[in-house]
């Protein structure tokens, strides 16, 4: 990871256009992820914002893009629908959180 990205997935997001809960994945770019990410689901349920560099991906599949992060890029920050901030190493385990206070 030499663009020093960090490495986020954000739950609870909505679509902006259906309301629909997803998830955004923001990672730098790797060749494989977006390929698996693209056998995983399908537009409308996967879409690509440019202007941001992130995707967002529909809720029902959320374990299996967060799997995907870990096995691409290692250690990954989730960010919960109530903003608590967990870390996953490199195996998907917890290894940290940080609970938001207001």
């Amino acid at each position: 990871m030499s663009s020093g990205r960090k490495v986020q997935v954000r739950l609870g997001e909505p679509d902006r256009q259906t309301g629909e809960l997803g998830v955004i994945v923001d990672t730098p770019f790797n060749g494989g992820f977006v390929e698996d990410l693209k056998d995983l689901c399908e537009y409308p349920d996967r879409k690509w914002f440019p202007k941001r560099k992130v995707w967002w991906i529909s809720a029902t599949f959320e374990s299996d893009v967060v799997a995907l992060v870990v096995y691409y890029y290692g250690e990954t920050m989730l960010i919960t629908d109530d903003g608590d901030e967990v870390y996953l190493d490199e195996t998907g385990e917890e290894v940290g959180r940080q609970t938001r206070l207001l």
